[in-house]
């Protein structure tokens, strides 16, 4: 499974948030929020043809899209970094993940 990668820095909230979306047209992410881990799952998100500034918001006014290295590296404010576990639950092929 091909995947791509974004951050969104925290700009307007205290936590970064990290986004995967996979080639089944499903955008993922973990992201804390007043102390707790929500999940964020929405699907038939156009792999090929996604649009950032639909994903922007209040909250998060930037993001980014980053290489999966950056990604499983990202610190993440009190929580840990979710990338690895969900790239092997997903079977993404980290050594293919695409970057835009």
């Amino acid at each position: 499974m091909n995947a791509r990668f974004f951050y969104a820095a925290p700009i307007f909230t205290n936590s970064p948030k990290l986004m995967v979306l996979t080639d089944d047209s499903v955008l993922y992410s973990e992201h804390r929020d007043f102390e707790v881990i929500n999940v964020e799952r929405k699907t038939d998100v156009s792999f090929a043809d996604f649009n950032i500034s639909d994903f922007e918001n209040d909250d998060y006014p930037i993001l980014l899209e980053i290489k999966y290295e950056e990604a499983r590296e990202m610190p993440l404010h009190g929580q840990p970094n979710w990338i690895d576990r969900y790239a092997a639950q997903k079977s993404i092929n980290v050594n293919m993940a695409l970057q835009a």
